[in-house]
This record gives structure tokens, C-alpha cells and sequence, in this order.
């Protein structure tokens, strides 16, 4: 994101330096800052503050970018899980479910735990970012893993999915084959690298069974890129290459996947500087389980995986199934269930969760997923810390009694679905408000907040909501929430990239809390950001500043 960026005002407040960076503003401006007295309300949020620590935020951040979650897509089985998590700690942090309701349509994708039903707020999409690309869900009907003469069934999304792109509408890797197995390695031949696995396996005609990823480990290291991945792993790629040697079909072994269920991947992640992976030539394709490829191929995946790491080199033998296989692989275009996650704590004058004045503070928990080369993108800092500053913000708002400390006002906090996909959350949240807009003013967003100098952070939207600007600048005024420099951005090209930009075009006042000026390189929609990269300390300094900026504007 090239900008031009010019330092117009500095000034020195309260040990905080407090700069405005402006991004296509067309005059100077110089910052005035008047720093009353501190009165009861600003006390309480001062003491609300000893409720914000660093190990409850490295927790989080850990517990949120765990590989396992598989990049948080959405929709994803991880992205599930990791809603199920906050929800559970809503719960334990005694904010109420915002539904009001306890009979509402049972959800698409079950919930572990169905007593935290209440936290989710369910909605419809066709499409992610911002309506370009549909969404296809697999055609159950349509969708077929048998072998012959085997009573046992090979499930869907427990054994076997297909791949997206496999629609009518555009059927790269739809359609139906029924052969033999042949086993073709991790289906990679390369001459740039000196491997190939193809050399002596023909697939001409056969249904190709290939790994995911690519041989790594000590034979490797000087073989591919070591420790990173190279685009020999690209599924996009094999997949191409096979088209193009005749396989009659392919079955990709997901080689994180032992056994079911088999999470079906509605997008994959395109990574930060672009890669040249993309989708060119394919053929009917599904992704399998190990286990269900040890009993199509009728020979241990896992051993011949292990024989090709030994070794060093591509099996020299040709491992074929004894049975023929069938497969159909085909998807439909179709709306897609995603949620939200929603608590509120009411404040001890308000009449219950959803009336009266409410302030909301929000953060997406999505990120991108996995990539086809089988990388996960963890998205720590993108956006876990987030989520784990709105949860700490959460323990300072909460009372024992599960009520806000904000009087009157109470507090919504949100992690929204599907920021990366075109804010489609926040936009599903907005529009859920109606005209309970009106009574909402000031929304926090938190999103990526843990990298670069663990004492400086930006702020976005006092230009754009004029009502948050004194309120903001007397709290920056009396400092004490963990921060030496505070850049106030002013960039409209920015400023709409992330969920707080659904409120303000909803006219809701928003802040967009944000770790650092220009983003902090190397990092952003990779898969290297992970938990060692994120500062628990600036997680809670930003937590704390926003819980501070609640409170004045309550008052």
C-alpha cells in the first residue's frame, strides 16, 4: 500500500508523543489538546484497567493461531472451533447472549457445545470478496469414492471432498473417472530441482494418487527450498501436470489428515507478496484422508511416503491398486451459513441486553486459511491479537454481577466472520441493528495490534467521526494505558479496509485501533505470522486505551 506520508503536528502530552500522519488531507492542522481533571468515571476506568494483563493475551494469541485451526476460513471447521472457544469464554466472563431467543433454526454446522448457542448470530452469503467470488458447497448427490467389491462406504466430508472450482459453472476439477489407482508420489517432476516422480509411473488413463506438499527433511534440504515450500507443492500445480500426462482423474492425500472429518476448503489462501500459484489445467480431482487412501490404493500411504524420505528419492517401483476406483467430484453454487459471535454485558441501568445506549467492540477472528502448497496461515497478529484485546477488554468492563461499569451504556463485543472475505460480518451486524443504530455511539475495532514498536500505535477514524475527537484526545491526554507514541492516520483508502468501516457508512462513529504505520513488513497474510511475533505487551496497552476511550465517551 504505497503512501505518501507527511508528520504535520507532534506534541509532547503527558509523556505521550501524539503525531497526525496524513494521507491526502489538503491543509495543516495543529493539534490542540485540553486535559481536564480526572473525575469518578475516569477513576473507575483507570481501576478497570488492573483487569488487563500480558498473560492473558499471550494466551489467547497462542490458543487462537494453533495450526490446527487451519488458518480460521471462512467457513472452516477451524474457523468453527476458534468461534466456539470465544463463545465459551463470553460465557465465563459472564457476558449474556445477545440472541433472545433459545429456539432459533438449529445451525448448518452443529456446535460441540449447544448451550453456547445463544453467542452465535447465524447469517447467509453467496459470495466473498465483496460478491466476486461464489461460494460452492460440495454436491452431495453428486459426490462418489467407491471401490470395487468394498462393502465398507468411503464417506463424504468424513473420508473424501472435492475441490472448489468443481461447479457447472466452472468445472476445472469436476467430473467422474473410474479406473485403477496409481500411486505417482508427491506428483512432482521438476527439472529445476531434479526430482520426478513420474519417471517411472505411467498415469495415462489411471486415477493419480499424489501427496500433498513435498518431501522435506535431511535427504531434502538441498533439494527443494529446505525449510520453506516451493511451488513443486502447489496442488494447483500437480494437478496441471497430471491433466496434462492423461490421468483420468486424481485423488490429493491430505497428508494432515489421518482420519475424518475432512474439512472442506471453501477458498484457499493467496499469500502476501503474491505467488505465482494459480489454477490452469485440471481434471476430476478429490481430497482424500490418509486412511481412505491406505484402502483405495490397498497398500499403506504412510509407509510409502516414509520409503520416498528414506531414500531420498522417488520410489523407483510402481505401486497400483488390484481394484478399480470410481470418483465424482462435482460442487454447486450455493448460499453459505457463516456466524458471528456476539455477548453483551448490560449495564446495571439498562433494561436487558438489547436496549438502551450499548457501545460495541469488535475484532474478526477469521483469517485466510490454507494455501495450495499447503502452508497455514495462523494469522497471530491477523487477527488474534485483536480478539485477545477485545477479550481483554471484556474482563475490565465486567462486574462480578455480569454488568457493564459504564452505567447506562452497555457493551456488545463482537468477533466478526469474514473480515478477509469483504468485512461480511460486520456488514450482517450492522444491518441486524435496524434502527438500533441510532443508540450505538462509538464503535471500537481491533485488528492487528500486536506488532512493530510495543510503545507506538495508530489510531484511524477522528477525522471521519468528529464526536470521537476531544473524548479520545482528553484520554490520550492523561496517558497511563502503556504507550510512548500514538500516530493518528488519516488515509480514506485505509480507513475502509476493515469492520469498523461498516458502522461508519452506517453513520456510527468508529475508531480503528491498528499496531503500526505503514504495516510492518514481511508479516502481513503470510504464514509467518505466528505467537512469537506478536507483543503481548502492546496487545494490552491498545486493550487498555480503548477500555479508557469507553469509559470517557460513557461519561
Amino acid at each position: 500500500m504505497p503512501l505518501a506520508l507527511l508528520v504535520v503536528a507532534g506534541a509532547v502530552i503527558s509523556g505521550v508523543t501524539l503525531l497526525r500522519i496524513l494521507g491526502g488531507v489538503g491543509r495543516d492542522r495543529v493539534l490542540t489538546v485540553n486535559v481536564p481533571g480526572m473525575g469518578d468515571a475516569e477513576a473507575a476506568g483507570v481501576a478497570a484497567l488492573d483487569a488487563i494483563d500480558e498473560a492473558y493475551v499471550e494466551r489467547w494469541v497462542a490458543e487462537l493461531s494453533k495450526e490446527e485451526l487451519g488458518g480460521r476460513d471462512t467457513p472452516s471447521r477451524g474457523l468453527d472451533l476458534a468461534q466456539e472457544r470465544v463463545a465459551a469464554e463470553f460465557r465465563r466472563l459472564g457476558l449474556v447472549p445477545a440472541a433472545t431467543a433459545t429456539g432459533e433454526t438449529p445451525l448448518d454446522r452443529p456446535l460441540g457445545d449447544p448451550s453456547l448457542r445463544g453467542y452465535f448470530a447465524p447469517f447467509r452469503s453467496k459470495a466473498a470478496f465483496f460478491g466476486r467470488v461464489p461460494y460452492e458447497a460440495p454436491k452431495r448427490a453428486a459426490c462418489v469414492l467407491e471401490l470395487d467389491g468394498d462393502a465398507t462406504p468411503f464417506d463424504l466430508h468424513t473420508d473424501f471432498v472435492p475441490l472448489t472450482r468443481s461447479c457447472r459453472e466452472d468445472p476445472i476439477f469436476a467430473g467422474e473417472a473410474y479406473a485403477e489407482v496409481v500411486f505417482a508420489g508427491f506428483g512432482i517432476d521438476s527439472d529445476r530441482y531434479r526430482y520426478d516422480d513420474f519417471a517411472g509411473v505411467d498415469v495415462e488413463g489411471k486415477i493419480a494418487m499424489v501427496l500433498s506438499g513435498e518431501p522435506q527433511g535431511d535427504p531434502f534440504a538441498d533439494v527443494f527450498l529446505g525449510a520453506d515450500v516451493s511451488a513443486e507443492a502447489c496442488v494447483w500445480n500437480k494437478l496441471d501436470a497430471l491433466s496434462s500426462k492423461g490421468a483420468a482423474g486424481a485423488l490429493v492425500v491430505d497428508m494432515s489428515a489421518m482420519d475424518g472429518p475432512l474439512g472442506y476448503h471453501w477458498t484457499r489462501a493467496y499469500w502476501n507478496p503474491p505467488t505465482m500459484d494459480r489454477v490452469r489445467g485440471g481434471l476430476p480431482t478429490l481430497r482424500v484422508t490418509v486412511s481412505a487412501a491406505s484402502r483405495l490404493l490397498g497398500v499403506s500411504v504412510e509407509a510409502l511416503r516414509q520409503e520416498i524420505l528414506d531414500a531420498g528419492a522417488p520410489l523407483e517401483r510402481t505401486v497400483q491398486s488390484t481394484k478399480k476406483v470410481e470418483l465424482s467430484a462435482w460442487t454447486k453454487l450455493a448460499d453459505v451459513e457463516l456466524r458471528n459471535v456476539v455477548g453483551v454485558l448490560p449495564g446495571p441501568e439498562s433494561e436487558g441486553p438489547n436496549e438502551g445506549a450499548f457501545i460495541v467492540v469488535g475484532a474478526h477472528l477469521d483469517h485466510i486459511g490454507v494455501g495450495p502448497r499447503g502452508r497455514v496461515g495462523r494469522g497471530a497478529d491477523d487477527n488474534a491479537s485483536g480478539v485477545a484485546a477485545m477479550l481483554s477488554m471484556a474482563r475490565a468492563f465486567a462486574t462480578e454481577d455480569g454488568r457493564s461499569r459504564l452505567g447506562a451504556t452497555s457493551v456488545v463485543f463482537c468477533a466478526f466472520t469474514g473480515e478477509e472475505d469483504g468485512r461480511i460480518g460486520s456488514a450482517a451486524y450492522v444491518e441486524s441493528l435496524g434502527s438500533r443504530g441510532a443508540d450505538c455511539p462509538l464503535m471500537i475495532n481491533l485488528d492487528m495490534v500486536g506488532a512493530g514498536d510495543p510503545r507506538s500505535a495508530v489510531v484511524l477514524g477522528l477525522t471521519e467521526s468528529p464526536s470521537l475527537f476531544e473524548p479520545f484526545h482528553r484520554v490520550v491526554g492523561r496517558g497511563g494505558f502503556g504507550l510512548d507514541r500514538l500516530q493518528e492516520v488519516t488515509s480514506k483508502s485505509f480507513f475502509l479496509r476493515s469492520d469498523h468501516y461498516s458502522f461508519y457508512e452506517a453513520g456510527i462513529p468508529a475508531l480503528f485501533l491498528f499496531e503500526a504505520w505503514p504495516h510492518v513488513e514481511g508479516v502481513y497474510h503470510t504464514w509467518r505470522d505466528v505467537a512469537a511475533g506478536v507483543s503481548a505487551e502492546k496487545v494490552a496497552s491498545i486493550a487498555r486505551l480503548g477500555t479508557l476511550v469507553a469509559f470517557e465517551l460513557a461519561r
